[in-house]
């Protein structure tokens, strides 16, 4: 469309699974500059990237960070699940059994975890040539 120029796409996997490795990036950047738009992204390590797995949004936030570091910039961001506890819970019928700070969607890291993996991003990033 000739919408916001200043839009983006996020790739966060599909039924064929993830969608932030190399290829999936530059391909992503190719069909966005052959439509006129700046090849602008987010990954979300989430969804199908994680395959709904918490855990695995750490592979691809390593991979997004690294990409980064070699000169990747039409990534400008990430996205994670997260939460005060780890994982999720269903909605049960007696919602005084919720356990609070647990997801009632997809699953999530934890704050412990969350933080750890944005610092070590930031650092990652910040000992990274500018560029």
């Amino acid at each position: 469309t000739a919408g916001n120029r200043a839009s983006h796409i996020i790739l966060r996997g599909g039924k064929d699974g993830p969608n932030y490795h190399d290829e999936y990036v530059e391909d992503a950047c190719r069909l966005l500059e052959a439509a006129g738009f700046p090849p602008t992204l987010m990954i979300d390590c989430s969804h199908a990237n994680s395959q709904k797995d918490a855990t695995r949004q750490l592979k691809a936030l390593r991979s997004a960070i690294r990409q980064r570091i070699e000169g990747q910039g039409a990534i400008t961001g990430i996205m994670m699940e997260s939460n005060l506890e780890a994982g999720n819970q269903p909605i049960p019928a007696d919602r005084s059994e919720l356990v609070y700070g647990v997801s009632i969607t997809d699953p999530c890291l934890d704050w412990d975890r969350t933080e750890e993996a944005l610092r070590w991003a930031h650092g990652e990033l910040a000992k990274a040539p500018a560029g």
